[in-house]
């Protein structure tokens, strides 16, 4: 491939292939919990993070396979060819896997091939090779390009990695307890967990939401500094307040607030000796979504106009 912004590069396949098992995974435990309610569905929230794990090395693998495709061929894979390996792919697996194991080759193993290929292999083989990444904004935040040129950007880059990991699983966490409790509803008196649990998961996820953005976007230093000290003041008063209900699921919630402001420290620490200012002029701005061939064809037909 002779443009540089378009060399396959490794990494990036790897990581969006992971993103999107990761985004699947978790947007279908949402759909679970939701449309078919239980009174275990409070245990996704402990089970969460292993699935994550699992799905996002499957997605992983689709996308070195997608990698190792447009490597071999010399040019970046469409969106069917994409599409094509990851069902193919995880489906010829388990159809191997079914053959081994002694079973028969009917249209029911099939079937199921097929199925686990369109739930393990499309969403990541859709977003590997895509110009949709998110675990990459989750590392790096939106100031890559600055840091690669600034040492002390590149400190304040790594120091706010931990709060964008933890601001990102918080989220999802606060976001999966608040649709447990919503289904709980379902389930009659004895399930119901909702009521007072509302307002916590409702701060939870503004929390989180805050934190991802601030840790992501940065702010000036000055705003990003009140932002700090608002958002998680509250937090601080409740661990050290004598008068709060004690027992062991408090005690470790008190022991997370305080991580989580550690990891706010380090990042605001790093934002504060890094060179230059956060703030970003109106041709600067980070987009939250990649600019899309349709956004182009509309800006030019503005511009003809």
């Amino acid at each position: 491939m002779t443009s540089e912004t378009e060399k396959i590069r490794f990494g990036t396949f790897l990581a969006q292939g992971a993103a999107g098992n990761i985004i699947v995974t978790y947007l279908s435990f949402i759909a679970i919990v939701l449309y078919f309610p239980n009174g275990y569905d409070f245990l996704l929230l402990f089970f969460l993070p292993f699935y994550l794990i699992v799905m996002g090395i499957i997605g992983a693998v689709i996308g070195t396979v997608i990698w190792l495709a447009g490597w071999l061929l010399e040019s970046r894979p469409g969106v069917i060819s994409r599409a094509a390996i990851g069902i193919l792919f995880p489906a010829s697996l388990v159809a191997l896997v079914a053959l081994l194991l002694g079973s028969i080759l009917d249209q029911r193993l099939l079937m199921g091939a097929i199925g686990s290929g369109l739930f393990y292999g499309l969403p990541a083989a859709l977003v590997a090779g895509s110009r949709f990444n998110p675990l990459r904004r989750i590392i790096f935040g939106f100031g890559e390009g600055r840091a690669r040129r600034d040492l002390s950007r590149r400190f304040a880059c790594i120091a706010g990695l931990p709060l964008r990991v933890a601001s990102a699983f918080g989220l999802m966490e606060s976001l999966l307890w608040l649709a447990c409790l919503i289904s709980s509803r379902r389930l009659g008196a004895g399930f119901n967990y909702g009521g007072e649990n509302y307002l916590p998961a409702g701060l939870a996820i503004l929390y989180f939401a805050v934190s991802g953005l601030n840790s992501c976007a940065p702010p000036r230093k000055l705003f990003l500094l009140i932002t700090s000290v608002l958002v998680n003041t509250p937090l601080a008063i409740w661990t050290l307040d004598p008068h709060r209900a004690r027992s062991d699921d408090t005690d470790a919630l008190a022991i997370m607030a305080w991580a989580l402001i550690s990891v706010w420290v380090l990042f605001v620490a790093g934002q504060m000796i890094s060179s230059g200012s956060n703030h970003s002029t109106p041709h600067q701005r980070p987009r939250l979504i990649p600019l899309t061939l349709c956004e182009v064809q509309i800006r030019q037909a503005l511009n003809r106009w």
